[in-house]
């Protein structure tokens, strides 16, 4: 949205980056938590999918699967003894640097151990033998002799320790610990077995009595998964503590990822949730139980951490989760078209690209057919401005892979599965090929909408579900999302959140996109950087504009990685496709559209060679409307100008329908020229940027052109009936299966 409301819109805050961006004081915590419907998260928490509302049954039907299933406590016993030993501890200089994050661990709690190779040290793990670590308390931790732990485990307990040199454990403080003992860590290399070779010792921390202990318990119903799997978080109370739940405020839970996780400080959190949004009744009893598919953003471990309502008190911890195919996983699968009806481009993301691949075939069970795969990133340094180039910021992105599927017959079923090594595939998925392109009389349909997002409660949520159902019941071909995708305005962890929200369905059917000011608008940084060729610091910067920063520094960077569009234009920026009898042209409200100007010259040439014989239906999208009536005075000059930019060849080569987002409404117009109904030479406005960012409030202009006006979450439906007559839909995501406004339209050449 434009910077007019960037009180409530572009101001709106992104609390669950992958690294803390926020004071640790809880005055500005609580400032974060209430704006809760707006923060993006990267898990669908607080009963979300369990609700009832509206468009979420089958999802919800799922969920109560999934919370049926049966608990399985994992706890893994340590060993019975330190390893076979003959002599006492040699002396030697730290190779390894061991860290405790806290400085007091209470009795049936853990303390959070973190290790990695010592500065200018060569230390190599694990190379007779696996390496170990002991615990070592009492009233001078540093008198005891190695030959004495208190407990002691292999480094094995962090998954990779033994290839990287580094790894973190939570460690259980159990009852033959002393309240009032001081503890420390040692890590001894393996050797022959016959020593104690000391390679590291940490900081020490105190133990604390039962009475001091976390309030809360934290059970996980598996502590080893794979990216996506579902794990079931109990808690309840901790019969040691005398602890008050929900005490002066309610309790929240926060979930936690990393490369070692235990040494992520707490504001680092990528979601959270209110104990009383997860389970109702949590505050008077101090249990509760969510199921969650997690996502971990490539990252290997994860944890959740509960908290008092006073700030970041800890509660409760988890054990850590560690993410077993962290490095094989493919994910955020996602499908194009090409300019060629006979392909389609497959998206996908991993964490290597030994050996990127996708293989298809007309059977599931033979897929006989390979396409190569290329493969790119993208890091902070790349992107124009902060917020998106701070490292605090930032998560890597992981390898950005994409095929280009050939040789598909026309409406053909086509399965496939990626492989970032040539080994692990992901789940075999299919689509329909595109249609041939010699029918003017293809009946199809296909969604639209803008303005998404992670956030405003359930709404993005919904809006994926009703979608999921449109490809996956209603034959929906393709979904056309035109701007303001994930929102996640240079907190990366948020197109990790959005993408997770769209892959059901955004493998099924071709996902086409539009570029809007909060991926690209920035006002610095963007010469030399800026994906669409502007050799600018700030980019499209007209005197009638109101385009500042909304894009939080990104410029477009994360969507032209993570999209290939048809290659006829300025990448993702402007492109054109057919899909049968419909021809639709993609534009970028962000760029210049004056006559002379790169994308006025393209767009002259682009519609002057549709051939309206073979794709009677002629179709232009771009972010920000030409017209709506919300009184966004800003909004409205960007609209006058655009109007005075290219309305005139829209008007001249008979466009059915121009569809665009920007305003969080839903607005469908009568045929429009020069600010006045004409149903001779104007054209359809139609404003669908509801899919899931908070929802405007706004006075209307009157207009004579505004036939239905809504603000509303929900998405558009066009069925093409023909080469005369579509069907126009909108679906409100609050009625369930609601289409509470529709309209035909009627062809401008053939109608």
């Amino acid at each position: 949205m434009a910077q007019l409301r960037s009180a409530r819109v572009t101001g709106a805050l992104l609390l669950l980056s992958c690294v803390s961006h926020q004071s640790d004081a809880f005055g500005n915590l609580a400032e974060l938590h209430s704006h809760r419907d707006e923060a993006p998260g990267i898990l669908n928490w607080h009963g979300d999918m369990r609700s009832g509302r509206p468009g979420n049954k089958a999802k919800a039907k799922a969920m109560d699967k999934a919370k049926s299933r049966k608990h399985t406590k994992l706890h893994p016993p340590p060993p019975s003894s330190p390893p076979p030993s003959s002599s006492l501890s040699l002396s030697s200089s730290d190779e390894v640097t061991m860290v405790v994050i806290e400085s007091q661990v209470p009795i049936g709690s853990s303390a959070s151990l973190t290790w990695a190779e010592a500065d200018g040290a060569t230390y190599a793990p694990c190379v007779d033998g696996t390496d170990w670590i002991g615990i070592y308390c009492g009233d001078e931790p540093s008198a005891i002799a190695d030959e004495n732990p208190n407990s002691w485990q292999y480094v094995t307990i962090s998954s990779g320790a033994c290839n990287s040199g580094e790894g973190s454990a939570q460690w259980s403080i159990g009852s033959d610990q002393t309240t009032g003992d001081v503890c420390e860590f040692r890590l001894f290399d393996h050797e022959d077995g016959t020593s104690y070779h000391k390679i590291g010792t940490s900081n020490t921390f105190a133990v604390s009595g039962e009475a001091d202990a976390y309030g809360y318990v934290m059970e996980l119903s598996t502590t080893t998964i794979n990216s996506g799997d579902d794990v079931t978080l109990d808690w309840s109370l901790n019969a040691s503590s005398s602890y008050t739940p929900c005490e002066s405020g309610t309790d929240w839970v926060a979930y936690y990822c990393g490369n070692r996780v235990a040494s992520v400080s707490d504001s680092a959190y990528l979601d959270y949730a209110y104990v009383s949004d997860v389970t109702s009744n949590a505050c008077k009893t101090g249990s509760g139980e969510e199921t969650l598919s997690l996502s971990s953003g490539r990252l290997p471990e994860c944890q959740f951490r509960m908290f008092s309502s006073d700030g970041y008190t800890k509660v409760g911890q988890s054990a850590i989760i560690t993410i077993a195919d962290v490095a094989s996983a493919v994910s955020m699968v996602h499908i194009a078209l090409t300019a060629d009806p006979s392909e389609m481009r497959v998206h996908f993301t991993a964490g290597t690209k030994t050996a990127p691949a996708v293989a298809y075939g007309a059977f599931k069970g033979a897929l006989t057919k390979s396409a190569e795969a290329s493969c790119i990133t993208y890091t902070a340094d790349e992107m124009c401005q902060a917020p998106a180039t701070s490292s605090a910021n930032f998560l890597d992105p992981g390898w950005l892979c994409e095929a280009v599927l050939t040789g598909l017959e026309p409406d053909a079923t086509v399965y496939y599965a990626a492989t970032s090594d040539g080994v692990d595939y992901s789940t075999t998925q299919s689509f329909m090929a595109a249609p041939p392109s010699n029918d003017p009389d293809y009946a199809f349909q296909f969604i639209v909408y803008a303005d998404m997002g992670t956030y405003s409660g359930s709404a993005a949520v919904t809006t994926a579900a009703i979608s999921e159902a449109e490809v996956t019941t209603n034959n929906a071909r393709m979904v056309h999302h035109i701007g303001d995708i994930s929102y996640a305005r240079g907190y990366a962890v948020t197109w990790e959140a959005w993408f997770d929200l769209i892959s059901p369905y955004s493998g099924l059917a071709p996902y086409m996109i539009g570029m809007g000011n909060h991926e690209y608008d920035h006002t610095s940084g963007g010469a030399g950087k800026d994906p669409s060729g502007i050799d600018t610091d700030g980019g499209f910067s007209p005197s009638w504009g109101n385009f500042g920063d909304d894009g939080g520094g990104e410029c477009g960077v994360p969507m032209d990685r993570r999209f290939t569009m048809p290659s006829n234009g300025n990448g993702i920026f402007w492109y054109e496709f057919s899909f049968a009898n419909t021809h639709t042209i993609m534009l970028s409200s962000e760029h210049d559209c004056s006559e002379g100007s790169d994308q006025y010259v393209w767009l002259e040439a682009a519609l002057k060679a549709v051939d309206r014989s073979v794709t009677p239906w002629l179709l232009v999208e771009f972010h920000r409307p030409m017209y709506n009536n919300e009184a966004y005075l800003g909004d409205y000059d960007v609209a006058v100008g655009m109007q005075a930019e290219f309305e005139e060849l829209l008007v001249e080569y008979k466009v059915d329908l121009v569809l665009a987002g920007h305003y969080h409404s839903y607005l469908r117009s009568s045929r429009i020229y020069k600010d006045k109904t004409d149903e001779t030479n104007g054209i359809y406005h139609y404003t669908i940027g509801s899919a899931g960012a908070s929802l405007d409030t706004a006075t209307l202009y009157p207009k004579d052109w505004v036939e239905y006006f809504s603000e509303e979450w929900g998405i558009g439906r066009i069925s093409v009936a023909n080469r005369t007559h579509m069907k126009w839909e909108f679906m409100q995501n609050t009625k369930e299966d609601a289409v509470v406004d529709s309209a035909w339209i009627t062809n401008k050449i053939y109608g």
